[in-house]
């Protein structure tokens, strides 16, 4: 959502909602390595934090959603900001509890 609104400010967005839990089982990531995902999580703040840096009035940019409400790439990046905070600190318990940390 936030690309949508960096590239076409004020664009209307109709993005598809899907349950990550679903995900993580189709997609087997409890026995699959996660280096491929940690270099994507890598690249993606470093293309996402690059954007922001570049565009003017980039943190204001919007899109607005099917019922009328606009958000900003500030109220959607900032939550995920915390977000990802939380599943790094996932990651290190994970961790230490199968002694790697």
């Amino acid at each position: 959502m936030a690309k949508f609104a960096l590239a076409e400010p004020g664009r209307d967005f109709h993005g598809n909602a899907y349950d990550p839990d679903v995900w993580a089982e189709g997609l087997d990531y409890a026995g699959r390595s996660i280096s491929a995902e940690l270099a994507l999580f890598g690249a993606i703040r470093g293309h996402m934090g690059g954007l922001v840096r570049h565009l003017p009035d980039a943190w204001n940019r919007f899109v607005t959603l099917p019922t009328g409400q606009t958000i900003t790439v500030r109220q959607r990046i900032e939550p995920l900001m915390g977000h990802a905070l939380h599943h790094i600190e996932q990651i290190w318990e994970t961790r230490r509890v199968h002694g790697l940390a």
